[in-house]
């Protein structure tokens, strides 16, 4: 087996990957949304080929945020796990991120130091009907023309998992007060099946006033006019944010870790 990062431009060798995870989507949803625009710009993304040249697995490595955050398929075989593992050891001088639904910090400290590690819930909603909203308070869908100030609200909230990209996604929904925008949110990524909400911030000044339910709702209704599904990360002892989630309509799908990592000699 070799290891090798597929162009851009392999439209081929991109679907393949797709494939190979398509039928569990939502426990590959990073990594799908990875190989995907607009996520796709920032990311390398990196094949498994067996000896007859066949991919059998890929991982990617997304380069839109601080520092580098790699994907690795869910419930992948021991061997190719290490062997990925020895190619990042070898390859990534830097700290970087790694998300799974199912990898443990055990497995990975036989290869990198775990500096942190952050558990999450991964909440979805899957039907327009299950959403449970009722509050009068109206948002402004983006159109290109607000693309600068919401990048700039966001780097006045010194948003870590934010670039300007994500607006491609065309899921972004802002309120303003004195045409100064208080809240906004979107969406991380997207596939043709799902899309993933992110970057739902407040400013502190407008805070306890219903304006990150009412972000979440209208992005939440928008996905789903035309995906399967709607997803967000919450933090596990986030209680309120995620009462406030499950009061919409999410329901809680899977534990998540994010580790950042770094060598171990370092």
């Amino acid at each position: 087996m070799i290891i090798n990062e597929i162009s851009k431009s392999d439209n081929e060798s991109l679907r393949d990957c797709r494939l190979l995870y398509q039928d569990n989507y939502l426990e590959n949803l990073v990594l799908m949304g990875d190989l995907y625009d607009p996520c796709l710009k920032l990311t390398q993304v990196y094949a498994v080929y067996d000896d007859l040249e066949n991919i059998i697995a890929c991982f990617t490595v997304f380069d839109g945020f601080k520092h580098p955050s790699v994907v690795l398929p869910y419930n992948l075989p021991k061997v190719i796990f290490s062997m990925i593992m020895n190619f990042l050891q070898e390859n990534f001088s830097e700290s970087f991120g790694l998300v799974s639904f199912d990898i443990s910090e055990k497995q990975l400290t036989e290869f990198f130091t775990v500096e942190e590690q952050l558990f999450e819930y991964c909440l979805i909603i899957e039907s327009i009907s299950d959403l449970k909203y009722t509050q009068n308070v109206t948002s402004k869908k983006s159109t290109p023309s607000d693309f600068s100030k919401i990048n700039d609200f966001y780097q006045l909230m010194n948003t870590y998992a934010w670039h300007p990209s994500q607006l491609e996604s065309g899921f972004y929904f802002f309120i303003e007060d004195s045409k100064e925008i208080i809240a906004c949110g979107g969406t991380h990524l997207e596939t043709p099946d799902l899309a993933q909400l992110g970057n739902i911030f407040v400013h502190e000044k407008h805070r306890r006033k219903g304006y990150g339910s009412v972000i979440t709702a209208h992005v939440t209704r928008e996905i789903l006019q035309t995906k399967k599904v709607a997803s967000l990360f919450v933090l596990q002892d986030n209680l309120s944010a995620i009462s406030i989630y499950k009061q919409l309509g999410f329901r809680i799908f899977k534990p998540v870790s994010i580790f950042s990592l770094s060598k171990l000699n370092q």
